[in-house]
């Protein structure tokens, strides 16, 4: 038994402690997207801070996209009314989740996944896929963050590093529904000078925890695996959640 706010702080850091900023890259595009920049803060970014990134980003003419995260409850995955994977009674599964516009997210994620999930649908990883045998038209029933339990139709498997590792991928509208409001990063592409660029953006971001990170950067010994890869690693694992303390199963 563990403390409920030991576990939130847990879900936090291995969803936004990814490898350094990696940009989305587009499916059908064999050629490797421009560098990326990436503008964040721990435990999220206020709208202020966000603003501030974005007018950095027009001024240097190049692309933005604000990027939703945070953990969604998952409860079953269904295909044809038949179960694919169901948590045990009282438990769920914790999906790393990714909420972005997907009209500006086009030159990123591809214009089918784009159309996806403006339709109201979602896309799902395919680590996480292949983990719980997940596969496309499949639907999924989860806790949205208001307490709502939704059903959406998984529309693509796609590619991790399409995604930056997230399980589930929702367009901001849909996530608005059930409360999945959560920006943590602005990510920026299409930059002529990177370094003109990040000493504006360090200029205009508000005093804090902000960090700067970009694409080229190299590894560093004390960045985080993504959620699903450390389930890959020591495998899916479920979680219950009372008043004062959550219980966690590994599977």
């Amino acid at each position: 038994m563990i403390r409920a706010g030991r576990l939130v702080m847990l879900g936090v850091l291995v969803s936004i402690l990814v490898l350094p900023a990696r940009a989305f890259a587009q499916e059908s595009d064999p050629l490797p997207l421009p560098p990326s920049i990436t503008a964040w803060q721990p435990g999220g970014i206020s709208g202020p801070f966000a603003k501030a990134a974005i007018d950095a980003a027009a001024i240097a003419g190049a692309e933005w996209l604000v990027v939703h995260r945070g953990t969604i409850p998952l409860i079953s995955v269904k295909r044809a009314g038949r179960t694919v994977q169901e948590a045990p009674e009282g438990f769920r599964y914790p999906m790393a989740a990714l909420a972005l516009d997907p009209r500006k997210a086009v030159p990123l994620i591809g214009r089918s996944a784009a159309a996806a999930l403006s339709a109201g649908e979602i896309l799902m990883g395919s680590t996480s896929a292949g983990m719980r045998g997940a596969s496309a038209g499949d639907m999924v029933e989860f806790i949205g963050w208001d307490g709502s339990i939704n059903t959406l139709r998984i529309a693509q498997v796609v590619p991790d590093e399409s995604v930056d590792f997230a399980e589930l991928i929702f367009s901001t509208a849909t996530a608005e529904r059930f409360g999945f409001v959560r920006p943590s990063s602005v990510l920026i592409w299409d930059v002529d000078d990177d370094d003109e660029l990040v000493i504006d953006l360090w200029r205009r971001l508000p005093e804090g925890r902000t960090r700067i990170t970009a694409s080229t950067d190299t590894a560093r010994p004390d960045d985080v695996l993504p959620t699903v890869l450390l389930k890959e690693q020591f495998g899916e694992f479920t979680y219950r959640s009372e008043e004062h303390t959550s219980e966690l199963q590994s599977h």
